[in-house]
């Protein structure tokens, strides 16, 4: 892992004190840290955490919207219509611990583990959903996209998930990966 630092900021208005912002970055964790000195004293503060990685304050679907960037915003938009359309799918904002953080998880009816969740890693919105074997062995792949077969093989052995994941930085991705959700959905829908 590499890791960087750098002052964002400094202010030196007061005599004797220098306060400043200082970014740090460790792989995918960044944290900004407040700091002052004022003659041989020291201040650190921790700036408050994203929203997305506070685990004690649940954020809003728009919230978490906010944190995407670029066209992931309209990505974001895109998945969130495509898979609210499907019948018997609510949305709600869950916990998925230091791996996901705060998730965008799409509730089927039919399910206990939700249909989908969108992980709205600030720069690279991915769609993942739990898929059951049985599942994928009668799931038609040959139309599919290969990012979207790619992402089916984490869910499948000797993988020791059964989480598929895609990377959705665009409308066009999240349209490739519908397939397999609208598939999903069908698969456990009850005959009636």
């Amino acid at each position: 892992l590499s890791s960087t630092s750098k002052i964002d900021a400094v202010d030196r208005s007061t005599s004797g004190t220098v306060c400043g912002v200082v970014s740090f970055t460790l792989g995918m964790l960044s944290c900004r840290i407040l700091t002052c000195t004022c003659g041989t004293f020291t201040m650190a503060k921790y700036a408050p955490p994203s929203i997305w990685t506070d685990e004690f304050n649940t954020p809003s679907v728009d919230g978490l919207r906010k944190f995407v960037i670029n066209d992931a915003k309209k990505a974001f938009d895109k998945a969130k219509t495509k898979i609210l359309a499907l019948e018997n799918v609510h949305v709600e904002v869950k916990w998925y611990g230091d791996c996901w953080f705060w998730v965008v998880a799409f509730i089927s009816d039919f399910t206990d583990e939700p249909l989908a969740i969108m992980i709205t890693a600030e720069e690279n919105l991915q769609i993942a959903s739990p898929l059951t074997h049985e599942f994928i062995e009668q799931l038609s792949t040959r139309r599919l996209k290969r990012f979207v077969r790619d992402g089916l093989e984490l869910a499948m052995p000797p993988h020791r998930t059964s989480w598929a994941v895609w990377s959705v930085p665009t409308p066009a991705a999240v349209e490739d990966v519908m397939p397999v959700l609208k598939s999903k959905q069908k698969f456990y829908t009850p005959v009636e």
